[in-house]
């Protein structure tokens, strides 16, 4: 395994995705997905509490929790054989360290059993203990180059202890079960005689390892078939937006349209308004000037007619007279002006309608209302009293 492989592993299948450290107790859900032991402990204490179940937190997928809950699930020995990797690779680093023996030469070789770096002139010294002739020594070179891996001894730690038999390994595999057990297990708990078929780890993982390589290729057309249709998904989203902002654009231009014309058409209205209230003035100004002529010549000849009567001596007054009464006779009979107040009525009406011609209409025709104004007749004849 190269270094930089180690790094993407590092960082890729190493870290937990909720604290965003490397992974401590690695705990695997039925999605596949690993978490802190700790981590998920404190997920499912929030929100899901009393629940029997817990939602994955990156794909929601559930997994039902063993009655002893999270600590019960699967450890993901995976994950922390990796790791072991991983820390042996940090242990090593890039510079070459001092011997752990002598403590003065450069190290170029490193015990896996030990842990310790060691010279060159000390890998000999290592070697003539008879306790330590079955440790694994490896370079420093391959071990940065990523070609050896942890000790499996230490790797694998307690999980291949049985935890049913103290002091037996699991070194067999139960198919009935899908479970590790050791040797006393296939004489007490998957005897043959009792259905149950086990057989060596080597047997079971060869056979297992073909079996979900087979699976593989079905898998990967499944996945083939998503990523169409997450393409297609993608596609049509592309699609949406395009055809989105067309039609935002069309909306906008048909509305700066439809405004453009109505504005066209409020001008017109408003036109006409002014033009109609500009002649309909001219006519009131016209009607107002002549009753106003009317009540300064009635008013004239009242003013005379009583100034005569009161002060005019008897012949002067009797010479005037057929003069007053054909004037007030010709009062008589004049046609009094009328204010039309039909020509105050301007109103404007909105209309529900689809065309912006037809928005608005004014109203010139109410109810017919007309104020009179009405003059007393005098007669046609004035007699003298005597």
């Amino acid at each position: 395994m190269a270094t930089a492989a180690l790094k993407n592993i590092s960082k890729n299948h190493l870290e937990c995705s909720i604290c965003q450290d490397r992974y401590d107790k690695p705990k695997i859900l039925a999605c596949l997905h690993s978490f802190c032991e700790k981590c998920l402990v404190d997920y499912h204490s929030g929100r899901y509490h009393d629940s029997p179940r817990i939602p994955c937190p990156l794909c929601r997928q559930e997994t039902v929790l063993p009655q002893k809950g999270v600590s019960a699930l699967k450890t993901n020995f995976f994950i922390t054989s990796l790791m072991a990797d991983v820390t042996l690779q940090d242990q090593v680093g890039d510079v070459s360290p001092i011997c752990d023996i002598c403590g003065t030469n450069d190290a170029m070789h490193r015990c896996l059993d030990c842990s310790k770096n060691i010279c060159k002139g000390c890998l000999g010294y290592h070697k003539q203990f008879p306790d330590l002739l079955d440790h694994t020594v490896a370079t420093l070179e391959d071990i940065r180059q990523g070609k050896v891996v942890a000790n499996k001894k230490k790797k694998r730690g307690g999980h291949f202890q049985c935890g049913q038999h103290l002091g037996e390994v699991r070194r067999f595999y139960c198919q009935s079960c899908h479970e590790l057990i050791c040797r006393d297990c296939t004489v007490i708990d998957h005897p043959n005689t009792k259905g149950h078929d086990y057989v060596d780890l080597k047997t079971a993982s060869t056979k297992l390892r073909k079996m979900l390589s087979g699976k593989l290729p079905e898998l990967d057309k499944k996945k083939k078939g998503l990523e169409g249709v997450h393409k297609a998904a993608r596609e049509t989203k592309e699609k949406l937006k395009t055809n989105s902002e067309r039609a935002s654009l069309e909306v906008q231009k048909g509305a700066a349209k439809m405004i453009e014309n109505i504005e066209k058409e409020r001008d017109r209205i408003l036109k006409e308004v002014k033009n109609i209230t500009v002649t309909r003035n001219e006519k009131l100004n016209q009607s107002e000037k002549d009753v106003t002529t009317t009540m300064l010549r009635i008013k004239h000849s009242q003013e005379i007619i009583q100034d005569i009567i009161r002060n005019a001596e008897d012949s002067d007054f009797l010479a005037l007279f057929p003069e007053i009464k054909r004037d007030l006779q010709a009062l008589s009979i004049l046609d009094m002006p009328r204010v039309n107040d039909e020509l105050s009525v301007l109103n404007v009406r909105s209309r529900e309608t689809s065309g912006v011609k037809d928005l608005w209409e004014l109203q010139l025709e109410p109810e017919r209302r007309r104020m009179q104004i009405h003059f007393h007749s005098f007669p046609d004849d004035l007699e003298t009293d005597g």
